[in-house]
């Protein structure tokens, strides 16, 4: 059985009942987590992040494109995804790409 870390359990949260509390602002925690620690991104391979990510285009764009850091933050974990294989988080950064370069 895998041991869970903290980045799981919150990819968890953050894609479902935290979203509203913790999103988009948690996605830099993720983020500096993930660069310390490169082995924890794999979490990033989780339908839970696929949800996460989703709900963060889907929910939160407007704030994430009006803030450097997350936006940063949020292409950095679309890249990461798209490094292991996400075709879904490559859809969604051309997205946030074009949604970014036409604001």
């Amino acid at each position: 059985m895998k041991k869970e870390n903290n980045s799981t359990s919150a990819i968890n949260v953050f894609s479902t009942v935290g979203e509203k509390e913790f999103l988009p602002d948690g996605i830099s925690w993720l983020v500096e987590v993930f660069k310390f620690n490169a082995v924890a991104s794999l979490d990033l391979t989780t339908s839970s992040a696929e949800r996460m990510i989703k709900r963060l285009f889907y929910n939160h764009i407007s704030k994430i494109k009006n803030d450097k850091t997350l936006i940063d933050d949020y292409v950095w974990i679309l890249n990461r995804m798209v490094d292991l294989g996400s075709s879904e988080a490559y859809l969604f950064r051309e997205n946030v790409i074009t949604y970014k370069s036409n604001t």
